[in-house]
């Protein structure tokens, strides 16, 4: 999704987004299945002076050892503006109108970014929240030239090279409405990737919550569907795996 209200990964973090905030080298030693980013997306009205390291101390988001930790190695930048802070397991990144957080590298499981917005926005549960995405990407290793085939059946090479000479798939997108009670969409990105032999995948699972929704409504959503969606996500990768 490209909007104004985009509730997908922030494109600033550089394409085939990394898994941590400051450290972005994740070419070293991939294994077959490159840890996957998981993200949380909430847009509405936020005040980022209150994302304070301390502030989520007093929430028990974080610990104290944590609290310590990023003071000590500074990563952390508050303002009226913009927060950014990198935990241990997750980043928080958050605007006047955006706020993410993302799993690192050191994550035991990506449930714990759910417990993470339940902390935050149970106290902020009257901020206003427009949207919610619910987003997972992973870069998927594949045999011999899988992944080839599985681009040129979702993009024709042929057909690429009749409109641009030497013509290659760097990026697909498809849009669909959702299939449960919810508003909203999801979007399904494939590309070639550039750590593995294989894929970069992405999911973003939209939830629109319009005017009347809060930090409430969103930490409520948050709860009953990320377990899902994080099993809708690998549900559709293992399909386009699976193609060929």
């Amino acid at each position: 999704m490209r909007t104004q209200g985009d509730v997908g990964p922030r494109e600033a973090w550089g394409h085939e987004r990394a898994l941590s905030l400051y450290d972005r080298d994740v070419s070293a030693g991939v294994p077959d299945l490159v840890p996957a980013l998981e993200t949380i997306v909430l847009v509405g009205s936020f005040n980022p002076l209150i994302l304070d390291p301390n502030w989520l101390l007093k929430q028990q988001v974080i610990s104290q050892f944590e609290l310590e930790q990023v003071q000590e190695t500074g990563k952390a930048l508050i303002s009226r503006q913009v927060a950014l802070m990198e935990f241990r397991t997750f980043s928080l990144q958050a605007d006047p109108n955006r706020v993410q957080i993302a799993m690192t590298q050191e994550a035991e499981t990506p449930l714990l970014l759910a417990d993470v917005v339940a902390k935050i926005f149970g106290v902020l549960a009257h901020t206003p929240v427009n949207a919610v995405g619910l987003n997972h990407s992973v870069h998927r290793e594949t045999i011999d030239d899988h992944a080839e085939r599985i681009l040129d059946l979702l993009a024709p090479q042929a057909a690429a090279e009749r409109l641009l000479a030497s013509g290659r798939v760097e990026s697909l997108t498809w849009q669909a409405d959702r299939d449960d009670d919810y508003a909203g969409r999801l979007y399904l990105s494939v590309q070639p990737s550039v750590h593995v032999q294989g894929l970069f995948l992405s999911v973003n699972d939209h939830f629109d919550l319009g005017d009347s929704g809060t930090g409430q409504s969103a930490t409520r959503l948050v709860s009953e569907e990320w377990q899902h969606s994080l099993q809708r996500a690998e549900d559709v990768f293992g399909r386009v795996v699976g193609l060929v």
